[in-house]
């Protein structure tokens, strides 16, 4: 991806939470490897409280004489949406007050305008405008010409206080363009608009560069990649709710490593499976993260607490060998019921061999209660690979894959 932006000629990239997935060590090569800043102003080394030297706070871009200054900044919650251990001894300040500093620091001396380009979340509103962490950064800074935005994979263009906001979407399926038209002799913005165009791949002619630099890709990864692993007899489709892939994940961990149940948090699910053959590259579209299987052992009465504190962070949480219902009416959460492996009622007081992710381990998602659990061992078996063993021995069985059974999570509301 770095070589195709190098020959892009991007001007700059803000981090996101996902630049961190590899560490910061092969995030350092990335960057290393860029012809253009990676902008992080929010992100300090915690133990000089200054930023750290491989990432720029911003950036000056000249165009038709007008200095811009692009500040990139992320997300304050990237120690939850990433294994906490990467970005370990990194700070993730609050990304309105470095903005302003910035904006106050650079214009008009160094730039004439200055736009920010980050890393945080935000959602369309029906009938017009932006809620969420983007919306309220853009309540909080004044004087920038335009938000650039990123992370929820949303798509809008819109204003607040005269103010574009854009975020276009995710995979190079859009792309966001602002135009502003600034006077020159003091930097005022006399004019501006945002609009999201999308990108049909069908309708433009490839590029003959970028061509070549994906097939030298494809030649080095192809026979990893092209493996077939098994043969879906259905489509398996996901969703961040309960969903056919991510049972049949759940469902492959459990029976891999002989466990009572597995919990699978929904944002670590990223792609369903096509009826047809399943190779190593499908597997790695649904389970594009290293993260390994940690077993904790969990209590009945604390793996309801766990699925509380789910519910309360990110909705609830996928299974295997565990059915649950959660009550969400009168804006509370309650488990009333779970069952566990051969449908028998959860007891409280016995302890059961739990699989998680690694990330949900260090207490992602804002999983607090599953980090530092006494007794977890992480197996230091990737997820990926597993599932993609599950398949091949299913496949070897004379096995088609087809969707598990549902049913595992209900919600009152």
């Amino acid at each position: 991806m770095t070589a195709v932006m190098n020959y892009l000629r991007y001007d700059a990239a803000v981090i996101g939470n996902h630049e961190f997935d590899g560490g910061v060590p092969l995030l350092r090569e990335r960057i290393a490897e860029a012809s253009f800043p990676f902008l992080g102003a929010n992100v300090l080394d915690a133990e000089t409280g200054k930023g750290p030297a491989w990432l720029d706070a911003y950036t000056i871009v000249e165009r038709l004489g007008v200095r811009l200054a692009v500040i990139g900044l992320i997300t304050e919650q990237t120690p939850l949406v990433t294994l906490p251990s990467h970005v370990k001894g990194l700070t993730f300040l609050d990304p309105a007050p470095v903005a302003q500093e910035w904006i106050d620091v650079l214009v008009p001396d160094s730039a004439d305008a200055a736009v920010l380009l980050v890393h945080i979340g935000g959602d369309p509103v029906e009938g017009g405008g932006v809620t969420g962490p983007i919306a309220d950064l853009a309540r909080r800074v004044h004087g920038e010409a335009a938000v650039l935005g990123g992370h929820t994979h949303r798509v809008f263009a819109e204003t607040m206080d005269g103010t574009p906001l854009v975020m276009a979407g995710s995979s190079l399926r859009a792309f966001g363009r602002v135009d502003l038209e600034i006077r020159r002799r003091d930097g005022k913005i006399l004019r501006s608009s945002a609009e999201v165009l999308p990108v049909y791949a069908d309708s433009i002619e490839a590029d003959a560069e970028v061509t070549a630099l994906v097939e030298g890709f494809r030649e080095e990864l192809g026979p990893r990649l092209g493996r077939v692993l098994a043969v879906a007899e259905e489509d398996l489709p996901a969703a961040r709710q309960e969903c056919p892939v991510a049972s049949l994940f759940c469902d492959a961990l459990r029976e891999e490593l002989e466990l009572d149940m597995v919990l699978h948090n929904p944002g670590g699910i990223r792609a369903g499976l096509l009826a047809g053959e399943i190779t190593y590259a499908d597997v790695y579209r649904v389970m594009p993260f290293d993260n390994t299987v940690v077993i904790v052992p969990l209590t009945g009465r604390r793996l309801e607490q766990v699925l509380v504190q789910a519910a309360q962070e990110i909705g609830f949480l996928h299974s295997s060998g565990l059915s649950y219902e959660l009550d969400r009416r009168g804006g509370g959460v309650a488990v009333v019921e779970m069952t566990g492996p051969g449908g028998a009622a959860i007891e409280p007081d016995r302890a059961y061999r739990v699989g998680i992710n690694s990330f949900m381990a260090e207490g992602g998602d804002g999983l607090t209660l599953l980090s530092g659990v006494p007794g977890a061992m992480d197996t230091m078996l990737p997820t990926r690979e597993l599932f993609a063993n599950w398949l091949e021995k299913r496949s070897a069985r004379g096995e088609r894959i087809g969707a598990p059974p549902g049913g595992r999570v209900r919600i009152i509301r």
